[in-house]
């Protein structure tokens, strides 16, 4: 694996497609859990705990994130469990309001698999 910084973000940009979508609200967000929910053969019961937990103690919206912890419960108690467990063991993010547009810039890492 090979990781360096990348000084200006325009080449890897320029490959990518950004699309700044609006934040889900509440509801939209648990009909999205519920149809996970249902892909994943949980109970209405789990999705809704799954539902307060992202939304109210986790603090996030990124559906991505409730798929992984889908994936790992089976019951309420594990929704609270688990969801426990990744909040205390998170990696902790620095304050990016203390960080410009150009630092920024630098901060993008390339990574990339490389063959051995």
């Amino acid at each position: 694996m090979s990781v360096h910084t990348c000084p200006k973000s325009r080449p890897l940009r320029s490959r990518l497609m950004e699309f700044h979508l609006p934040e889900f609200d509440f509801d939209e967000f648990r009909e999205i859990i519920m149809m996970v929910a249902n892909r994943c053969n949980l109970t209405r019961e789990v999705a809704d705990k799954i539902t307060s937990v992202e939304w109210y103690e986790m603090g996030t919206k990124d559906v991505r994130n409730t798929l992984r912890l889908a994936k790992l419960v089976t019951s309420v108690y594990d929704v609270e469990n688990v969801a426990s467990t990744i909040m205390k063991y998170k990696p902790k993010i620095p304050n990016l309001s203390l960080i410009t547009h150009s630092d920024y810039n630098l901060m993008v890492l390339d990574i990339r698999l490389m063959p051995e």
